[in-house]
């Protein structure tokens, strides 16, 4: 088992340093603004610029605690996207198909977060990278969750005989 609570568990959190350097930048040019404007003017005329920097300011902490985890049991799989949604539950009897697979966020499902895919591939939970594990349910609708641990996670599916791509079957 890989965790207390289950057989795999996975955290992920947006740590790209091309987003972070995105955020990063947005900060210096308003807080550059916001000094800026506080030297020419001592009125409250600068005020939205404080507002602007308290939004920002709300946007990396957000950053900082969205995460998205992923648990499997004996029972099925959890998932949430933090702090946005409590844990999901898939029960395997609600899975006709699952498996690790590649995808392509921008051309799926128009990037990473919680996504509507486009041309019928599901919802997406995602984070960063591009793997995931699929899930075909027995309603039709089609669940992608992202994952940095692929391997694990097929190791798993196998162990469980929950791989539909291969070795193991629901």
């Amino acid at each position: 088992m890989n965790g207390s609570n289950g057989y795999f568990t996975e955290t992920q959190r947006f740590r790209q340093p091309w987003l972070w350097l995105i955020i990063v930048a947005v900060d210096v040019l308003i807080i550059s603004g916001i000094l800026s404007e506080m030297q020419k003017t001592k009125s409250d005329a600068h005020t939205t610029l404080i507002f602007a920097a308290a939004i920002e300011s709300l946007i990396v902490v957000l950053f900082l605690i969205l995460r998205l985890d992923t648990k499997i049991t004996a029972e099925g799989i959890n998932y949430r996207f933090y702090p946005f949604q409590r844990f999901k539950v898939i029960k395997w009897e609600e899975i006709s198909s699952a498996h690790v697979r590649t995808y392509k966020p921008l051309g799926e499902y128009g990037g990473w977060g919680v996504r509507f895919g486009l041309r019928g591939t599901g919802m997406a939970y995602n984070v960063s990278g591009s793997q995931g594990l699929q899930l075909q349910l027995t309603n039709g609708k089609k669940i992608l969750l992202g994952t940095q641990r692929p391997q694990e996670l097929e190791r798993v599916l196998i162990q469980l005989n929950k791989n539909s791509s291969g070795r193991g079957h629901l």
